[in-house]
C-alpha cells in the first residue's frame, strides 16, 4: 500500500452498499482525495471490486486487523462509511486514532432498540417497546406494547422486514416466520398525520461540524407502499417554518444524547397530533439525500462528508432556500413479484415538462425476496408548488408499465399507477 499524494487529504471509506455506490464516489471523490476502501465481502462490493480498486487501495473488512500496521503507514488524514457498517467503522477509527462516532454512540446508531433505550432513560422518547429474540418473546411484547405496533429487526435498513402487526391473528402469524437467532422490536405505532396532503414522516439532514450541527433540511415523503416501504422525497418538507424549528431542536437534543458529533446524520420523525415522534436516527447520509441536494442546492454532500472526515467545517453543505419544490419518486413492485421482465413507456416519461431525469435502478432479473424498500426507477424534477409536484409525477407515470413473474412463473404487467406506490 503507497502512501497518499501530498497535495490531496487521505480518506479511508469503509464500504458496502449504502447511501453512495462505488462510481459516485470515485466521481465526486477521486480528483479531491486520495482514497483508501475497507470493503465487505458482499456480491455487491465483488461486482464493483474494479471500480474501487481504480480509485485506491482496497482492504478486506476482515482482515483490517491483521493489516493495521499497513493502514497506519498509509497515514489517513480521516474516515468514514456511507453504509451501515457504522460499528465497524468506529472501530478502526479508534484503532487508528481518527475522530468518528465511539464504538458506543455506533452501537447506538445500530441496534434500534439499544437506541430507544438510551434516549427513554433521558426522557427524550416515550415510544413503548420490547425486544424480541423469539416467538415466545413476541407474545409477552404484545401485550406488553399494545396492538397495533410495528416489528422490526434490531439492526436492519431499507425497512427489509418490518410489518405492522395489527390484531392477534397477526402477532400468531409473525411469531411462525421469525428468523432463528435474530433479534426484533417491537415499538408502539406512531398515527401519523399527513403533512401537505401527502406523507405522515419527515427526516432531518444534519451536518455535525466543528462548530457545532447544521440543518440542511428537513425532508418530506410521499406516502409509504404496504407495509412500509419508502416511495419518494422532497424539499421543502410542507411543515411551517415553526414546525421545523421544533424538529430541529429535538432532533439536536437527540444526537447529543447519543453522542453524535461528527459527519452527517439522517434523523426521521414520524408527524403526530402531538408533534414530531422519533422513529430512528442514522449516524451517515440518508438514501440519496445526496443527489436531491445536488439538484436543489448544488452541494456535493459526498464532499461535505470526506471534508467532515478529515477535519473540515462541510461549508459547501447549505440550507435549502424553499424556491419551489425538488422531489425524488420511486416507483415500487408488488409484493408478489419476484422477477423484473421489463419496462415500457420510458421515453415518455423523460420527454414530460418538468422532469429533469428519470432512470431505471433495478436491471431486469430477480428482486429481492421478502419486505422491504425496492426502488425500481427514480423520476426526479423541480416544480413550483407541492400540488404541481403531485400533478407532474401522475402525468409522468401514466405511460409506465412493468412486466413482473411471481413466484409460480405467472407472467403479470402492471401500469405504474396500479402499483403499490400509488395506492393511497
Amino acid at each position: 500500500m503507497t502512501t497518499g499524494l501530498p497535495d490531496r487529504p487521505r480518506l479511508l471509506i469503509v464500504y458496502e452498499e449504502g447511501a453512495a455506490g462505488a462510481g459516485e464516489l470515485l466521481r465526486s471523490l477521486g480528483d479531491r482525495y486520495q482514497l483508501c476502501f475497507v470493503a465487505a465481502d458482499t456480491p455487491h462490493t465483488r461486482a464493483v471490486l474494479p471500480i474501487l480498486r481504480a480509485a485506491g487501495p482496497v482492504v478486506a473488512l476482515d482482515e483490517w486487523q491483521a493489516r493495521l500496521t499497513e493502514l497506519r503507514r498509509w497515514r489517513p488524514d480521516g474516515i468514514t462509511t456511507f453504509s451501515e457498517l457504522i460499528p465497524a467503522t468506529a472501530q478502526l477509527a479508534e484503532a487508528l486514532g481518527l475522530p468518528y462516532h465511539s464504538p458506543a454512540t455506533a452501537h447506538l446508531l445500530t441496534d434500534k432498540h439499544a437506541q430507544r433505550a438510551r434516549l427513554a432513560a433521558l426522557s427524550l422518547d416515550s415510544t413503548r417497546t420490547a425486544l424480541v429474540t423469539g416467538p415466545a418473546d413476541l407474545l409477552t411484547a404484545a401485550t406488553a406494547v399494545g396492538l397495533p405496533a410495528v416489528l422490526k429487526p434490531v439492526v436492519g435498513k431499507g425497512s427489509t422486514d418490518t410489518r405492522p402487526l395489527t390484531d392477534a391473528a397477526a402477532v400468531a402469524r409473525a411469531a411462525a416466520t421469525l428468523h432463528p437467532g435474530r433479534a426484533y422490536v417491537l415499538e408502539e405505532y406512531l398515527r401519523g398525520e399527513p403533512i401537505a396532503g401527502l406523507g405522515d414522516y419527515v427526516s432531518v439532514e444534519t451536518v455535525l461540524a466543528p462548530d457545532g450541527p447544521r440543518h440542511l433540511a428537513v425532508t418530506g415523503k410521499f406516502p409509504q407502499a404496504e407495509p412500509f416501504r419508502e416511495c419518494g422525497q422532497f424539499w421543502p418538507s410542507g411543515l411551517t417554518a415553526a414546525q421545523e424549528r421544533q424538529i430541529h431542536g429535538r432532533t439536536e437534543q437527540i444526537l447529543a444524547a447519543l453522542g453524535v458529533r461528527v459527519g452527517i446524520a439522517h434523523t426521521e420523525f414520524k408527524w403526530t397530533a402531538d408533534g414530531p415522534r422519533l422513529i430512528e436516527v442514522n449516524g451517515r447520509l440518508g438514501g440519496w439525500i445526496a443527489e436531491l441536494a445536488g439538484r436543489a442546492t448544488g452541494a456535493d454532500l459526498l464532499t461535505v462528508a470526506a471534508d467532515l472526515a478529515c477535519g473540515g467545517e462541510g461549508r459547501e453543505a447549505v440550507p435549502y432556500d424553499r424556491a419551489g419544490v425538488c422531489f425524488q419518486f420511486w416507483n415500487q413492485p408488488p409484493l408478489e413479484a419476484a422477477e423484473l421482465r421489463s419496462l415500457h413507456g420510458v421515453r415518455e416519461v423523460r420527454a414530460t415538462a418538468g422532469v429533469q431525469h428519470y432512470f431505471n435502478l433495478v436491471p431486469p432479473g430477480p428482486l429481492a425476496l421478502g419486505v422491504s424498500t425496492q426502488r425500481l426507477d427514480l423520476t426526479a424534477g423541480h416544480v413550483e408548488s407541492h400540488p404541481a409536484m403531485l400533478r407532474l409525477v401522475a402525468a409522468a407515470l401514466t405511460p409506465l408499465s412493468f412486466t413482473f413473474t411471481d413466484a409460480s412463473g405467472r407472467q403479470f404487467t402492471e401500469a405504474a399507477e396500479a402499483l403499490p406506490s400509488w395506492k393511497r
